[in-house]
């Protein structure tokens, strides 16, 4: 009963540890870490093939239609009206609602846009993307069943595989789920040799899916699902043996699988976000996740009896609503109250440095650790039970097992185990201490030489946009870029916690994809967007939270002032004088006719960017976002019609693409171009072609992949001279200024 209590508490990855550890609690053996990494060393063949490319990933999306019937489609469909009809029953917000139906069938079209952000906040958004450790629950569900009604061995297995497959069938067919299904298949057909457990069963379930499906190694979901589960392997047991000494042991068995999980997916959570875990994600997954059991088999129950039984599935969803409601007020918790990021070197250094250390870790577990659940036979059911010994237990046991004396040819062997497993262990923390201090002391060192307050700050938000603009005691923030941290780390060091104005100049992501990141930091007033008809860019806006949305197009302008609502959240280097405010006005794309709702239908984001002209009290400044050479030509044509003959900076169109008007250039001459783009991007921005435009039109060029973040600021020549780091001096086309330039990487 001891170990059937234990159960009704444990976590997703808990429950999936259980099911495809090896039964023998033995040490882990050599040739598992090497099937793993031939195995990875094939991933990354078909990677380098071509596997990730997008024709790859259309060619992938096609093969997982096989796993999506009709009639799975139309049970989530009524699932869906349930959940809609359930918040019109009951006072139970969207947000429950939409919880419960992604957290058990992945069923997300009535998820808040807000409760999205949060989740993917806090590392959260896994749990609405069904992955295995949602099969392994329901795999539990269908075995407790079984065993209830006395079902012979052989329809168990029968009825185990059934169940896998159906809600591999009842998902669509995601990647996650099918990498679980395969390694539950091949637990539950070599049950009676005790196979298909442990990293072997990882491997040969891997291999068997990436042969039906080479494009599955393009998939950073499927990357993700393999590596947790590789890691709830490995790093369970050791990580458990080590949390009892702190804590009970029911507490550490509850926290090991996710900890261990987490601490495996951080090379690939370096690679596409470029920041590792934070501590208030890993705390948000330690809360939210023992509620996730019971919302998935009660969501599953209430899918099922959608069709045919709506009353009952009402019911069921019920039941799950105190479930999705706890994980709801979780995310939304720790998403307004971060803590714990850890300073980590930017891909391509912080991958290599996390690789190294999972490397370390990964060889003095697998010569000196057991791992997994040891195995006790249950009279009662007649089937082997997993259970997790703790280290009393072991203690126990060693002192009730008669000692026998060890021959001296042993003893070099183990003295030799023990000095790898100490070198192991005390170089994985050496590389830990090493990359987060030398991160930390990078990272102050770059705030303190920035200045502050400056006019013009282009963050440095990899390949995106984000244009930082200050004056008059205004702040108006120009796109926020993709990446979160990249972002927050700009506006951090720029000491910015209110924006009056954040312009979205078009809803893809790497221009409008961290605006929930944004949020967090800065209070927003306005958002001010292009007048188009682009349901992406519509909710990007609305993740930033700001009092209202302003939509602008060809021949509007105005003035942006301070908002005297935002004083109290202003930091003290923003609370400055206000004077006339930042001028603007817009120069593309052309507004809806009059009468028309909702502006113009958008067909291409980049060719129906907002292209403005921005007036500080020293600086004019022309941010051009996406626009291709036609879009540039009409911006031409709109400022040589306002008069409009010299700007001193311009942010360069689309970051460097060669899709560009030279005669925009060759007619400003702008003083400074500042190019946003990524360093080794694979789409060659800047291209030489535009490097060439801005060479012949005389205007000096600042990119982020080379120079980091660029500020700039307009003084008189005699102070311009001898301030700060090594500015870099132009001439200004208005008023008569030079231009001082500072860059983080030195100009």
């Amino acid at each position: 009963m001891r170990g059937r209590r234990r159960s009704l508490l444990a976590s997703p990855q808990l429950i999936e540890w259980r099911q495809l550890s090896e039964v023998r609690g033995e040490r882990p053996r050599w040739r598992a870490g090497t099937a793993l990494l031939a195995v990875l060393g094939g991933w990354m063949l078909a990677l380098s093939q071509g596997a990730g490319e997008p024709a790859a990933r259309s060619e992938l999306r096609r093969s997982l239609e096989l796993f999506d019937p009709d009639w799975a489609e139309q049970m989530r469909a009524a699932f869906g009206r349930i959940l809609a009809d359930l918040g019109g029953l009951l006072p139970l917000s969207p947000e429950v609602t939409g919880l419960i139906g992604g957290v058990s069938v992945g069923v997300v079209d009535g998820l808040p846009d807000t409760t999205d952000a949060n989740m993917l906040a806090t590392g959260l958004a896994h749990i609405t993307a069904v992955s295995g450790s949602n099969v392994a629950v329901l795999v539990g569900m269908v075995q407790g069943l079984l065993g209830l009604m006395h079902t012979p061995r052989l329809w168990r297995g029968v009825g185990e595989l059934a169940g896998i497959w159906g809600f591999v069938l009842l998902v669509g067919g995601e990647v996650t789920v099918l990498r679980a299904a395969a390694m539950l298949t091949l637990v539950t057909l070599l049950r009676p040799w005790s196979g298909g457990r442990g990293v072997v069963g990882i491997c040969v379930a891997v291999v068997i899916l990436l042969l039906w499906e080479p494009q599955l190694a393009g998939s950073v979901a499927f990357g993700l699902s393999v590596t947790a589960t590789a890691g709830l392997m490995l790093f369970s047991g050791p990580v458990a043996r080590w949390l009892c000494r702190w804590m009970p042991e029911a507490i550490a068995n509850l926290l090991a699988p996710s900890t261990a999980a987490l601490m495996a997916c951080q090379p690939l959570l370096l690679l596409i976000d470029g920041q590792p875990a934070s501590g208030h994600q890993l705390a948000a997954n330690l809360l939210a996740l023992p509620a996730v059991p019971a919302v998935t088999v009660l969501g599953v129950l209430s899918c099922l009896t959608a069709a045919w039984a709506p009353w009952l599935a009402v019911v069921f969803a019920m039941l799950a609503a105190p479930g999705g409601w706890w994980i709801g007020q979780v995310a939304a918790h720790f998403s307004s109250h971060p803590f714990g990021a850890i300073p980590w070197p930017s891909w391509p250094a912080g991958g290599m440095a996390s690789g190294l250390l999972l490397a370390l870790l990964t060889v003095g577990t697998l010569i000196g650790s057991g791992h997994g659940p040891t195995s006790t036979a249950s009279s009662s059911t007649g089937s082997r039970r997993l259970s997790i010994r703790s280290s009393v237990e072991r203690r126990d046991d060693e002192a009730h097992r008669p000692r026998r004396r060890r021959s001296r040819r042993h003893r070099p062997r183990l003295n030799w185990r023990r000095r790898v497993r100490l070198v192991s262990f005390g170089g994985a923390l050496l590389v830990a201490t090493a990359a987060v201090a030398v991160t930390g002391i990078g990272h102050v060192l770059s705030a303190s030489r920035l200045p502050v307050g400056t006019p013009i700050l282009q963050c440095d938000v990899g390949q995106g946009d984000g244009l930082l603009v200050q004056g008059s005691g205004a702040t108006v923030l120009i796109d926020t870029g993709e990446s979160a941290q990249r972002i927050t780390d700009c506006l951090r060091g720029a000491q910015v916690t209110a924006t009056d104005v954040v312009v979205l100049t078009h809803s893809d992501v790497d221009h409008a994809g961290a605006t929930e990141a944004v949020a967090k930091v800065a209070q927003v007033d306005t958002v001010l967007i292009p007048d188009v008809v682009d349901a992406k860019l519509d909710r990007a806006a609305g993740r930033l939270q700001a009092r209202r949305v302003v939509r602008a197009g060809l021949g509007d302008a105005g003035s942006i002032q301070a908002v005297s609502g935002l004083d109290d959240a202003r930091s003290s280097t923003q609370q400055t004088p206000a004077g006339a405010g930042i001028a603007w006005r817009a120069l593309h794309p052309k507004k809806a006719a009059p009468g028309a709702a909702g502006g113009r239908p958008v067909h291409d984001p980049n060719a129906s960017s907002l292209a403005m002209l921005i007036d500080l009290p020293d600086l004019r400044l022309l941010t051009l976002a996406d626009l291709d050479a036609d879009g540039q030509r009409s911006v031409a044509r709109e400022l040589s019609a306002l008069g409009v003959r010299r700007i001193d900076v311009v942010k360069v169109a689309h970051h460097g693409s060669a899709d560009h008007w030279p005669g925009l250039y060759l007619e400003l001459r702008p003083t400074l171009g500042l190019i946003s783009c990524g360093r080794g991007n694979s789409y060659g921005h800047p291209t030489p072609k535009l490097l060439a435009t801005l060479q012949r039109s005389g205007t000096a060029v600042r990119r982020t992949d080379q120079h980091g973040r660029v500020a700039v600021s307009a003084e008189p020549p005699e102070v311009s001279e001898g301030t700060r780091e090594a500015p870099r001096a132009h001439e200004s086309a208005r008023g008569g200024q030079r231009l001082a330039v500072w860059c983080e990487h030195g100009c």
